[in-house]
């Protein structure tokens, strides 16, 4: 069994004492192992190499295992000991921040899609999946609070019901917070952009974002990138 130990450089989400005792106990094992900076940054970029069977030591089985489905590891070919410290996550340089999908979940309803502004996503065959990581803004949420199925995951952030934890999700009513339906604006959406009018389909998505702002957690820097100059916010 190959075995994997994920440092985690970019965020503060691992127990330093549950990493210190790992380190301890696989080194008195003798059994060889291989120290990664950051698995996620590997996965993005292309530049994880599957082994079956694999033990990972890293954050939550459920973020870790659907990290690693999209480099083809089977499930039950992987073993996730958990190392995630149960205190808040703080982000410390910008790292590897895009989406998971868990498809165990995931009914490929293309709501991220349509939702997230910056091509992070693509479709094919009738399936969704994660195109551009890189394109995905840090620290940035709005997907997976959007999601139907809690299927989107982002194993840095430091909600458990976001990163892959445990935890119930409290559903998002997009429609409810738009006051109106959501669906139809999306449709309106595709719309415009059959008829090539893009600049009128990136007005209404960034208006969207901007009074959705605080319910998804949409950082300031992320709509400051839209060019939204007046954010919509509650008293």
């Amino acid at each position: 069994m190959a075995i994997l130990f994920c440092n985690c450089v970019h965020a503060n989400i691992l127990s330093p004492e549950a990493k210190e005792t790992a380190l301890r106990q696989l080194r008195e094992s003798g059994e060889p192992f291989e120290m990664v900076a950051d698995l996620c940054d590997l996965v993005a970029h292309g530049q994880f190499v599957a082994a079956e069977p694999l033990k990972v030591y890293a954050c939550h089985p459920r973020a870790v295992k659907s990290l690693l489905a999209a480099a083809v590891v089977a499930s039950d070919k992987l073993e996730v000991v958990t190392l995630r410290a149960p205190t808040t996550a703080t982000t410390t340089t910008p790292g590897a921040w895009f989406p998971v999908i868990d498809f165990e979940r995931c009914t490929h309803c293309m709501q991220c899609l349509s939702f997230c502004l910056f091509g992070v996503f693509a479709a094919q065959d009738g399936k969704i999946r994660v195109a551009h990581p890189d394109n995905c803004k840090p620290n940035c949420p709005a997907c997976a609070r959007v999601c139907p199925e809690a299927a989107i995951i982002f194993p840095k952030h430091p909600e458990p019901i976001i990163h892959g934890g445990d935890g119930q999700r409290e559903k998002v009513d997009v429609s409810a917070l738009l006051g109106g339906d959501v669906y139809q604006t999306l449709r309106q959406r595709s719309r415009f952009d059959k008829e090539r009018d893009a600049a009128t389909a990136r007005a209404e998505r960034c208006q969207c974002m901007a009074k959705l702002q605080k319910q998804l957690g949409i950082p300031p820097e992320v709509l400051r990138d839209l060019g939204v100059e007046s954010l919509q916010k509650d008293p």
